[in-house]
C-alpha cells in the first residue's frame, strides 16, 4: 500500500469486489395464464387469513437485460 492512503485503498478494493459481482435475477414465467396467475395470488393474499397490504403502486414495472463481459487482467 505503498503511497497509498486508506481511501485509495477502499475504493480500489471496491472496483475489484465489483468486477467479480454477478447478479442473477430470475424472470416471470412466460406462460399466457401467468398475469392471471399473479392476480389470483395479489387477491388472496390481500384476504383472510393473510390479510397482507397490497404496497405495489406501481400498475406495470419495466425491466431491462444488461449483459456485462467480465475483464481479465493480467
Amino acid at each position: 500500500m505503498a503511497g497509498m492512503d486508506m481511501r485509495d485503498h477502499l475504493v480500489d478494493v471496491a472496483m475489484k469486489a465489483a468486477r467479480s459481482l454477478l447478479v442473477i435475477v430470475p424472470s416471470p414465467p412466460h406462460d399466457k395464464g401467468y398475469p392471471e396467475f399473479k392476480d389470483k395470488v395479489r387477491n388472496y393474499n390481500m384476504g383472510d387469513p393473510f390479510n397482507f397490504p397490497n404496497r405495489l403502486p406501481f400498475a406495470k414495472v419495466s425491466s431491462s437485460v444488461l449483459s456485462i463481459k467480465p475483464q481479465t487482467h493480467c
